[in-house]
């Protein structure tokens, strides 16, 4: 039989592709296994400076496990995210403590399985029974911050006081400055502020707390909760507002940024890892969890995102080292208080849009 040269051409790509095949099969049956025989996957819904990408892709190629990570700015977004969908779609959630009891109260969260955690001896004991999950049924705490007042010392003349009026009275920080923007936690900065309680909070109250956020906006130059380091650092601010976490991170990549814990007090914020009552796949969540509190993992994150752990074998830089240690000392030695959920979303809305349409 003659084989024509088409035919013998044919015949060769087909051997040279079947090769090939086998050749990308040998190299790659691990990736394909992971992605498509398992087929698994989790969706993980966290800040957006909590997880770095290249720790995805390692959990990824160490389990074979899909990482959907989807992130949100704030709180109030993620409450809106989660209640929408009544939780289906996610299965690894990390918020902070006010919303973790709006979500355990409202079933969107699910009980630990604790046999599942290998790390919780690790975590110090300081970080747990605390107001919003009292058993930590629900929550596993995962980081913490602390509310400061950052500023940049080349704007001041003078050595700035420990208060906070620098952040709401105008006469005693040089302007303009950035402003949280959160309704939450600036209408209780504020109530901080004027009242030295968030407790009893009346109509009486919210109109005053309204109208200093009104007088106060006169002088901020732009409200947010991502963008502190850039404000500070460009010196388009003298103070900025914030957590520790945004305004830690500043400072440490510049040396003229500072921060202060002020004397009337201030608010923590523990940020916890929680599991959606309708993850389908709890078993693989768990997986991610104890992958998200290894040592080398924490690390990680501490020496990229500035974040303060709640782990008690954690590894840092002499300066994150001290900032931790002065914030803690800070709050052992004035009144601390949290976000708790003492208003309605009600209540902090109509003052924050009054606010805002000024």
């Amino acid at each position: 039989m003659i084989i024509f040269p088409v035919k013998k051409i044919f015949i060769r790509l087909l051997i040279l592709c079947f090769w090939t095949a086998i050749i990308f099969l040998f190299l790659f049956s691990p990736k394909i296994s992971q992605y498509f025989v398992t087929g698994k996957s989790l969706s993980v819904f966290t800040f957006s400076k909590f997880i770095d990408v290249e720790c995805i892709k390692k959990f990824e190629k160490e389990t074979g496990i899909k990482l959907n990570v989807n992130y949100y700015d704030n709180n109030d977004e993620l409450l809106v995210k989660i209640r929408k969908t009544g939780g289906a779609g996610f299965d690894v959630i990390i918020p902070s403590d006010y919303a973790v009891e709006l979500l355990a109260k409202e079933g969107l969260i699910q009980k630990l399985d604790k046999s599942k955690i290998n790390f919780l001896d690790r975590i110090d004991k300081r970080f747990f029974g605390f107001y919003f999950d009292p058993k930590n049924e629900y929550s596993i705490p995962y980081a913490w911050e602390a509310y400061k007042i950052g500023y940049n010392k080349v704007m001041f003349k003078a050595t700035p006081i420990n208060s906070w009026k620098m952040g709401f009275d105008k006469a005693y920080a040089p302007n303009p400055i950035v402003m949280n923007n959160t309704p939450r936690e600036a209408i209780m900065l504020a109530a901080l502020y004027l009242f030295g309680s968030i407790d009893n909070l009346d109509d009486e109250k919210l109109e005053k707390i309204k109208d200093l956020l009104i007088k106060q906006k006169q002088w901020v130059e732009v409200y947010t909760d991502r963008r502190s380091d850039y404000y500070l650092s460009s010196a388009t601010c003298a103070v900025a507002v914030g957590s520790s976490g945004e305004i830690w991170r500043a400072a440490r990549q510049d040396p003229n940024l500072e921060f202060i814990v002020p004397d009337e007090g201030t608010f923590m914020i523990i940020d916890s890892v929680v599991l959606s009552a309708k993850s389908k796949f709890p078993d693989d969540a768990y997986k991610f969890i104890n992958f998200l509190y290894s040592k080398k993992i924490v690390d990680h994150h501490i020496d990229k995102y500035s974040i303060f752990s709640v782990l008690t074998d954690v590894t840092m830089d002499e300066r994150s080292t001290k900032a931790a240690k002065y914030t803690r000392d800070r709050l052992d030695k004035v009144k601390v208080d949290f976000f708790r959920n003492v208003l309605t979303e009600d209540q902090m809305n109509k003052v924050w849009v009054e606010l805002k349409v000024k």
